[in-house]
């Protein structure tokens, strides 16, 4: 193999370790996103805003759960694809140690013998 096709391969390896991590934090982020618009919308109904500030508050609380659903959708869908799943599973495959089978190791030791 040519030199500039390992490049490329190594490229193209690191490239996708990057769009897993982007993938990864992109869903913790909107995700934050999501919850925080409702403990707001929640925080203003609970401390009852909606008598002191009336239709602002009511406002405040429809802007928040819109922003809540819009940011939760990539978060949603990546968990219905499994793609965070997959993604969790590769890092735990990559990460955990390979295992030898017991076959392959008694055939070890005869050689080592």
């Amino acid at each position: 193999m040519d030199g500039r096709y390992l490049g490329l391969l190594a490229s193209l390896f690191r490239t996708n370790q990057l769009a897993m991590w982007q993938i990864v934090l992109i869903n913790a982020l909107c995700l934050l996103i999501a919850l925080g618009a409702l403990v707001v919308a929640l925080w203003t109904l609970a401390t009852g805003q909606i008598q002191r500030q009336g239709i602002d508050a009511l406002f405040l609380i429809l802007v928040c759960l819109v922003f809540a659903v819009a940011f939760s959708l990539a978060p949603v869908r990546a968990i219905r694809e499994g793609l965070l799943a997959e993604i969790i599973s590769r890092y735990h495959a990559r990460t955990s140690p390979p295992v030898q089978e017991p076959e392959r190791r008694a055939d070890a030791d005869k050689a080592a013998s």
